[in-house]
């Protein structure tokens, strides 16, 4: 935590999820760091996995998602987040992607990483990054009002 503002990293599915809902964990999320209650660490993975998830037609059929939005969704997280290059590669999970969400929170010295992700959350804290859920984090912020 650098002045006194966690730095937290959103994985991909969190992100998304926070767009497309407007009520949940995730969209207290998206909102909170709107608020600047925390600082957004991404990496052009991440940014890469967002276009690419939110490009598919059949998610943007059934959240009426237009081209323009999800360009807006894009340049506000490449103008306020913390972008770190993606160079740190960590092996820690089966999966190659997990890891590299992994590698951004490390990159970007992330107090915490949040996600729905089992294979994750069953670290709970990787070198001094604590992994945690949407809700718990919420929780968290909840208890700093």
């Amino acid at each position: 935590m650098q002045n006194g503002v966690d730095r937290v990293v959103l994985d991909t599915n969190q992100l998304v999820s926070g767009l497309l809902m407007r009520r949940g964990a995730q969209a207290e999320l998206l909102h909170a760091w709107r608020e600047r209650r925390f600082l957004l660490i991404i990496s052009p993975f991440i940014l890469n996995e967002v276009e690419k998830v939110m490009s598919q037609p059949l998610l943007r059929q059934k959240y009426h998602l237009q081209e323009n939005q999800i360009e807006r969704f894009l340049s506000l997280l490449r103008m306020d987040s913390l972008q770190v290059p993606g160079i740190i590669r960590v092996q820690v999970c089966r999966d190659p992607q997990d890891d590299a969400i992994l590698g951004c929170a490390v990159e970007g010295e992330a107090d915490f990483l949040i996600t729905g992700d089992k294979d994750l959350l069953v670290l709970k804290k990787y070198r001094n990054i604590r992994i945690l859920t949407a809700r718990h984090y919420i929780e968290r912020l909840r208890l700093e009002r």
